[in-house]
């Protein structure tokens, strides 16, 4: 039979902005309480009719599961017939059919099943379900069984493929269009598991310690539904670089190449319009000008391949690099640490020149600076959210995590308490 192998694409589209919404795919790195480990296929949990996994034991095969998959795939963004291995996971076991998007009622019929199956299985995580901790959706909750989970030690590039890559899954088949695809994306696995580039990892269990682990990092930010809205985040680095030298203190911090005007004066700009877009957050000296863009979510904007530019290079070339300055500017981005890398990849692929004028700024980073800050005195008492300084820090510091399943791990733990 042939095989193929299964890609996904964690944790994207619109369900996730929700308040509260967690990644369903959280699951392909949690442990059950019986010690088990189960998959989600994103989006929806649903699996194609032609695919069939070896050691099955609740389904028959039929004669339409002609492919045979024993990996799938957990990879980064993907561009041009090209991605990224995250994570490999070894399929154990396929455990239903359902593939289609169907009307509410033969979803919810499909639902009773999955539900029926978790609770003969007893697929529980600290006690619930998995329809108990999401409640009510359209997903089926869980596609298959898994044997371990690969962590790559770095991203590793899987280039030139004739599959183009482009929803949040896929399969390459082992077929007359895509088998030198297939044997391409196993070689690189199966090197890559050999050489110890892809590494087996430890899953997490639910347990009642790590919940606790929970309580009192929330912030206002939580209590009103926007503690990972890029808007927020924006509002909040223009008001705490308003205040007294903090834009200056900032600059000499985390400057790049480019010396720094530090005897100049600087006014702060928030949503400055250049060309076609804004910049979230802008200061200028006499001297100098200086950019800081932030991004939470999203990704970089404005790009034109053909011309090898993006947001950046307009903000830079339009605004930032003024001939009445005497000094360059300095150009900063900030990002949650787990977006950090996925940036830095955009800027290489779509504006590379960019690459050595933008600095990227994790928000671990910015978290320490405050506290620095306001450790030293350097934010005023009349600061008017002097008050909340101490909850804008931990507000950065609970985007600090190093990927996006610690996020959506600390989501999923408390919706088992």
């Amino acid at each position: 039979m042939p095989n193929a192998i299964i890609l996904n694409k964690p944790f994207l589209g619109g369900y996730l902005n929700k308040e509260g919404n967690i990644g369903h795919e959280i699951i392909d790195f949690f442990q059950t309480d019986k010690g088990e480990y189960y998959i989600f296929n994103n989006p929806w949990g649903r699996c194609p009719d032609d695919i069939w996994v070896e050691g099955t034991t609740d389904l028959k095969k039929k004669a339409k599961e002609e492919y045979i998959a024993k990996y799938m795939v957990l990879t980064g963004s993907t561009h041009e017939k090209a991605f990224e291995i995250l994570y490999v996971i070894e399929l154990e076991e396929k455990l239903h059919r359902y593939t289609k998007k169907k009307d509410e009622n033969a979803l919810r019929e499909d639902q009773k099943v999955i539900k029926e199956l978790m609770r003969k299985r007893e697929i529980t995580y600290n006690g619930k379900y998995l329809d108990e901790i999401y409640k009510d959706d359209n997903s089926l909750y869980l596609t298959f069984k898994g044997k371990k989970i690969y962590k790559a030690t770095s991203p590793i590039p899987v280039e030139e493929l004739k599959y183009n890559f482009q929803r949040n899954k896929g399969y390459i088949r082992e077929d007359n269009k895509h088998a030198k695809d297939y044997e391409k994306v196993i070689k690189i696995i199966e090197e890559a598991i050999k050489n110890n580039n892809l590494q087996e990892i430890s899953l997490k269990k639910v347990n009642s310690q790590e919940i606790r682990k929970l309580h009192g990092d929330k912030t206002f930010l939580d209590l009103i539904g926007v503690e990972a809205t890029e808007q927020v985040y924006t509002n909040i680095l223009h008001s705490i670089l308003s205040q007294g030298e903090l834009l200056k203190h900032f600059c000499e911090k985390f400057k790049y190449k480019n010396a720094f005007d530090s005897s100049g004066t600087f006014k702060v700009f928030r949503e400055t319009t250049v060309v076609d877009g804004r910049m979230d957050v802008c200061a200028e000296s006499d001297k100098q000008r200086v950019i800081i863009e932030n991004k939470v979510n999203s990704g970089l904007n404005g790009i034109k391949p053909a011309d090898e530019k993006s947001q950046l290079s307009t903000y830079y070339d339009k605004w930032g690099n003024n001939k009445e300055k005497e000094m360059k500017p300095l150009c900063f981005m900030t990002a949650p640490n787990y977006k950090t890398k996925e940036l830095e990849r955009e800027i290489k692929n779509y504006d590379k020149d960019m690459a050595v004028i933008y600095k990227i700024i994790p928000y671990g980073d910015i978290a320490d600076f405050i506290e620095e800050e306001s450790k030293k005195g350097n934010i005023p008492e009349t600061y008017i959210y002097h008050d909340l300084v101490s909850q804008i820090i931990q507000a950065f510091k609970n985007l600090s995590y190093e990927t996006k399943e610690e996020i959506y791990a600390q989501m999923f733990l408390a919706a088992t308490n």
